[in-house]
C-alpha cells in the first residue's frame, strides 16, 4: 500500500510540474507595460463571463466626444 501511494503521489507532482509551464505562459503579463496606467471612463455596454475569463465592452468617448 506504501508503494501505491508514493507512486500516486510522484505522478501527481510529475503532472504538476509538468502542466505549469502552460499555465505560466498562458497568464503572462510579459506584454504589458506595468509601469503604465490606463483608466477608462464610460458605460459598461455587455458583460460576458465564461469558463476561466471575463470579458466586458465599454464604451468610450475621446477629449472630441466621438464614442470608441
Amino acid at each position: 500500500m506504501i508503494l501505491h501511494t508514493r507512486t500516486l503521489l510522484a505522478l501527481s507532482v510529475f503532472m504538476l510540474v509538468l502542466t505549469a509551464g502552460t499555465a505560466l505562459a498562458h497568464h503572462s503579463f510579459a506584454v504589458y507595460d506595468h509601469t503604465q496606467t490606463l483608466k477608462l471612463k464610460g458605460t459598461a455596454t455587455k458583460f460576458q463571463w465564461s469558463n476561466r475569463h471575463a470579458y466586458f465592452d465599454i464604451d468610450v468617448k475621446d477629449a472630441e466626444g466621438v464614442k470608441h
